[in-house]
């Protein structure tokens, strides 16, 4: 055997290593593959039930709005109701004018006078 066959006999061995270590490379290559295949298939299904309660919470949260801006505008109503009836009270004494009230409580007095010393003349003469 020369050296060239022994060159070519060491070269057909790495060869055959470098094969080999392939091989176990591509199978652990493949294996991990696997591995981040069934993660991802874990997280989808983990994911569509969270998706599910993320577009129930956003449903009861624009529910929740609706109700809370009925609220307010049943509030803002009452307030301005309340308000228009305050406003009533106050501006009642502009339209009780008791200048008035007392002129008619004398007027009043002036007729049962004036009456009363009718019936009293009537009476004696």
């Amino acid at each position: 055997m020369t050296l060239i066959d022994v060159l070519i006999i060491i070269l057909i061995v790495a060869a055959v290593v470098l094969c080999v270590y392939l091989v176990f490379t591509l199978n652990k290559l493949r294996k991990s593959f696997e591995s981040i295949e069934n993660d991802i298939h874990i997280i989808s299904e983990k994911t569509v039930p969270v998706l599910d309660n993320l577009e129930e919470i956003t449903r009861k949260a624009a529910q929740i709005t609706g109700d809370a801006e009925e609220q307010i505008s049943e509030l803002k109503s009452f307030i301005h109701s309340i308000k228009r009836k305050v406003n009533r009270v106050v501006d009642l004494p502009g339209k009780i004018n008791p200048e008035h009230r007392v002129s008619e409580l004398l007027k009043n007095l002036n007729a049962v006078a004036k009456g009363f010393s009718v019936f009293w003349s009537k009476l004696f003469s």
